[in-house]
Formats: structure tokens, sequence, C-alpha cells
């Protein structure tokens, strides 16, 4: 009978410490696996940017997005920075936009990102300075613009 009861109390003890090494693979594996370093030039890190585009600041973001960066493409480097946006992740063209369009975006898989997280996604669009609702009531298309900002997000989708 002693013997059963060491016994016991010896699964319950291996049972115990299986539990606890389970519980410290899940958090290590959530810690590895989810963490964004911290918030910066998120474009540069996980995708290719334009050599021009300017980053002006990184946020923590709301509802799905974990963090949020803002770009700006300055009247020098308009036209180039459209045209890699364009032919690199398929964003169209600010002479394409009709007066329904007031943003561009294309989600973007990074494999730096996907290795951190399997559902995160860069958020990638860019902001027509030129749109004003006024102009979208008459169906007015927008007018091209000298400048524009690019937002880039991370997303957890």
């Amino acid at each position: 009978m002693a013997k059963m009861s060491e016994q016991l109390q010896s699964f319950k003890y291996s049972k115990a410490l299986l539990c606890l090494f389970c519980l410290f693979l899940l958090a290590f594996s959530q810690a590895c696996t989810s963490k964004i370093e911290r918030c910066g030039d998120i474009f540069s890190k996980y995708a290719e940017k334009p050599e021009k585009l300017q980053f002006i600041e990184c946020s923590k973001g709301e509802s799905q997005a974990v963090y949020s960066a803002k770009y700006i493409a300055s009247s020098e480097n308009a036209n180039e920075i459209e045209k890699f946006l364009v032919k690199k992740y398929k964003l169209i063209k600010f002479s394409d936009y009709y007066h329904s369009m007031p943003m561009n975006e294309v989600y973007h898989k990074s494999k730096s990102l996907i290795k951190l997280n399997p559902n995160y996604s860069l958020l990638i669009n860019i902001e027509h300075p030129n749109f004003d609702s006024k102009s979208h009531s008459k169906g007015e298309t927008l007018r091209k613009s000298s400048s524009f900002t690019v937002h880039v997000s991370i997303v957890d989708i």
C-alpha cells in the first residue's frame, strides 16, 4: 500500500512538471513568434522601401494594426517613388484614380513578418492629398499631386 502511495505521489509530481514544462513552451513560443522589436521604419525593415521615401513617424496601431508608420514622398521624388510603388507593389497610379478612391492600398506578405507571426502582413497605402468630399460627391476625379503620404502598417489578420 505504501509503495502504491509513493507511485501515485511520483505520478502527480511528474504530471505537474510536465504541465509546467508545457506552459513554459507555450509562453516561450508566443514570445518568439509575435514580438515586433520596436516601432520605427517598418517599411525598410520588412519590405523594400523606395530609396527616397522619407520616414516621418511610427506609432502603436489600433484595432488590427500592431504598428503604423508614416512616410512622405516629396515633390522632387514623387514620380520616381510612385513608379516604384506601382511596379513593386501593384498600387494604382494617381492618374488612374477615380472619384471614389480616396486611398490606394495593398497587402504585402513579408517573409520576415511571417516568421514572427504567420498572421502578420504589411498594409501599404497611399493617401492622396487632393481628395475632398465635395469633389467626390460631384463625381470629379482627383488631381495629380506633387507630393503624397504613404502609410505602412503591420496588421494582424
